[in-house]
């Protein structure tokens, strides 16, 4: 089997798809591994199952006294580890529904969702701004939205003294903009 330099070295960017297959690796295995944190290179070059002890605060671990220690399920951690190629730490602490990747945060190593419901963002709409390019800390940051046209009619409304609602109710039943922006008699 080839190396993965050698591979590297054939195509100037074969794609990762390509790569996976080539040497024989589960491509959802190595892109978990790169979503968990790990460089390309690495997750192609460390073949997956390779381990049945792990490391955890720098002592080894069997994954099934651990998970019954602590009360985990172990076919989820284990298929977590064997299929999705996840490592260790993050298999027993990822959370159903999504992936639960840490970021660095004011010097501290932080889960976005939890970021996220601290703040009370839209975890979708920070996690978009991320994979945008942005840093965690310029997608967390809320950015008020002006809405010109909004702010232009309410501002309208209140020139009138009439209630923004009822103007819209107005217009929404065919009247003119200048009969809709009449004050009740």
């Amino acid at each position: 089997m080839k190396s993965i330099t050698d591979i590297m070295n054939q195509n100037s960017s074969p794609s990762l798809a390509d790569e996976c297959r080539k040497l024989g690796l589960n491509y959802s295995a190595v892109v978990m591994r790169i979503r968990s944190g790990w460089s390309r290179e690495d997750a192609l070059s460390k073949p997956i199952n390779s381990q049945k002890k792990h490391k955890l605060n720098g002592k080894e671990v069997k994954i099934k006294k651990y998970c019954e220690e602590k009360g985990l399920d172990y076919i989820a951690v284990r298929n977590r580890i064997h299929q999705s190629g996840m490592k260790f730490e993050d298999a027993i602490n990822f959370r159903k529904g999504h992936f639960n990747k840490r970021y660095e945060l004011n010097g501290e190593r932080v889960s976005i969702r939890e970021e996220c419901k601290k703040r009370g963002l839209n975890y979708i709409s920070v996690m978009g701004r991320i994979h945008r390019g942005a840093s965690p800390e310029e997608a967390l940051i809320i950015i008020p939205r002006r809405n010109k046209e909004k702010e232009a009619f309410n501002k309208k409304c209140e020139k009138f003294g009439i209630s923004p609602s009822l103007v819209k109710d107005r217009l929404k039943k065919g009247w003119s903009k200048k009969e809709a922006f009449k004050p009740r008699d």
